[in-house]
């Protein structure tokens, strides 16, 4: 029984470290993994943008610093523009659910369940929280904080923002 215990302590302390780590890169933190979002959801929220992505000032480098890597980088080079396109997805987003699905794969069967109970909660809770949404009419296409999206692409000229989108 001691070494149950012990085994799903460590492996909860195992993925809420992974969580920490992972989590920080993209300049989120262990709190923005309960955000529907995931970590670095802000980068999908247009007064978020706005504040911090200004074009002909913000460098490549402040944007990697920022939002993180981008999911898809792509070249235009028509008309002699050589411009950088950097694309986020939020379905790309890593999120607390795919970390406990990677946690799963590395723990006793009794652990798994245990882990498989807790994200059955934590979906609960965000249903909950979708209802008190559409109730309250603050539904993720307008949060209190201004509008969403769920594709922000980013225009680069000589490593500097031109301009962005968020769909």
């Amino acid at each position: 029984m001691r070494t149950s215990l012990r085994n799903t302590l460590f492996s909860m302390l195992s993925v809420f470290t992974l969580a920490m780590l992972t989590g920080c890169q993209g300049g989120g933190g262990i709190g923005d993994l309960t955000n529907p979002l995931g970590p670095g959801g802000k980068k999908y929220e247009a007064s978020y943008l706005k504040q911090n992505l200004i074009p002909g000032k913000t460098t490549k480098d402040q944007v990697l610093q920022l939002l993180g890597a981008p999911h898809r980088e792509d070249a235009n080079s028509s008309n002699g523009s050589n411009e950088i396109i950097w694309g986020y997805e939020k379905s790309q987003e890593p999120s607390l659910d795919k970390y406990l699905n990677v946690a799963q794969k590395y723990v006793s069967a009794d652990t798994f369940w245990k882990i498989n109970d807790a994200k059955v909660e934590a979906n609960k809770g965000q249903d909950v929280m979708k209802d008190i949404n559409t109730v309250t009419g603050t539904s993720n296409k307008k949060l209190s904080n201004g509008a969403t999206g769920n594709i922000l692409r980013i225009y680069f000229k000589d490593n500097v923002v031109d301009r962005y989108y968020l769909d």
